[in-house]
């Protein structure tokens, strides 16, 4: 989000990084720069929002609720680790979305 803030309104990006709700601030500017598109918009929100429900806690800044099985010994299908994949690679997926605004290909 703060590429994009960076990149399409860069006089924001101070507000934005200081707000406590970074994903209201970014559909403000967005939807105030025109140049990004809504449903990109709804995507990154409602994939935020899914990501902070699982695995968010009170200690978002420390292990959080991954940390009773880091050191399981049950396998990753078995454990709510294995959904960090499907994360990383919706993550992939807005990381090539930001290059091709920069024009770099996939």
């Amino acid at each position: 989000m703060g590429i994009l803030v960076l990149l399409y309104s860069p006089k924001d990006y101070g507000g934005f990084v200081e707000a406590k709700s970074k994903k209201k601030t970014f559909r403000k500017i967005a939807t105030k720069t025109g140049n990004i598109p809504e449903g990109f918009v709804n995507g990154l929100e409602e994939l935020l929002t899914n990501f902070d429900n699982k695995f968010r806690t009170a200690e978002a800044h420390g292990t959080g609720v991954l940390r009773k099985y880091s050191f399981s010994m049950e396998s990753m299908d078995k454990n709510p680790q294995i959904e960090l994949m499907g994360y990383w690679n919706v993550v992939n997926d807005f990381i090539i979305e930001i290059a091709a605004v920069f024009g770099k290909d996939k």
